[in-house]
């Protein structure tokens, strides 16, 4: 699986300012989130290089908690049970054995969508202010 640095530092500073927010308003992050979650998975298998449709059929959007039990949205690609132990290479590229070029998929959609997950937090935030 793999992560990609700064997306996860644009939900932690948007998830630490709702901390204050009334009950009814927190309700509205997660639909937000995972709105910003699915644009990023669609642009991000569209991006994907095609050789057999595995690293495609992948991706996928995750739900759980974090080490401090928080909710965590995760958009993933590649891991356990997928057969599809190639993705970070593939994002990354490889310098060892077999050297590959980079082929970014997922940082592409993550900045694609930047912007959007910026403005449905502010407008979260906005809403719990008044």
């Amino acid at each position: 699986m793999i992560s990609v640095p700064g997306a996860k530092g644009i939900m932690t500073k948007i998830l630490t300012k709702t901390q204050k927010m009334n009950v009814a308003k927190k309700k509205e992050l997660p639909k937000a989130v995972m709105y910003v979650a699915s644009q990023i998975l669609k642009d991000a298998k569209k991006f994907a290089p095609v050789r057999t449709g595995a690293l495609r059929r992948s991706g996928r959007i995750e739900v759980g908690k974090n080490g401090d039990g928080e909710a965590e949205v995760t958009v993933a690609f590649g891991g356990k049970g997928t057969g599809v132990d190639y993705a970070p290479f593939v994002e990354f590229g490889r310098q060892s054995r077999a050297p590959m070029p980079p082929q970014p998929y997922l940082r592409p959609a993550i900045l694609r969508n930047k912007k959007a997950l910026q403005n449905i937090g502010a407008e979260i935030i906005r809403k719990s202010w008044k």
